[in-house]
């Protein structure tokens, strides 16, 4: 599943970033998007704005773009 599929208040694990250059990859990473860790989906804007995730207690904001390019379980 996509990460940008998950529901709002639903936990998921990591599982891979997928199709992203090695720059945008590192920089997800960077900020906790790492295979293994454990997300969740908190909410999102109208017509595909950013959306609001929780890893390791920090909230960080994500494209859609970009949640679509992340797996989960």
């Amino acid at each position: 599943m996509k990460l940008s599929e998950l529901k709002k208040e639903t936990k998921a694990i990591i599982k891979s970033l997928e199709d992203l250059d090695d720059k945008s990859q590192i920089r997800l990473m960077e900020i906790g998007f790492v295979p293994g860790k454990e997300i969740k989906r908190l909410q999102s804007t109208i017509l595909s704005g950013p959306i609001s995730f929780e890893i390791e207690g920090h909230i960080i904001a994500l494209s859609k773009k970009d949640a679509d390019k992340i797996t989960v379980d």
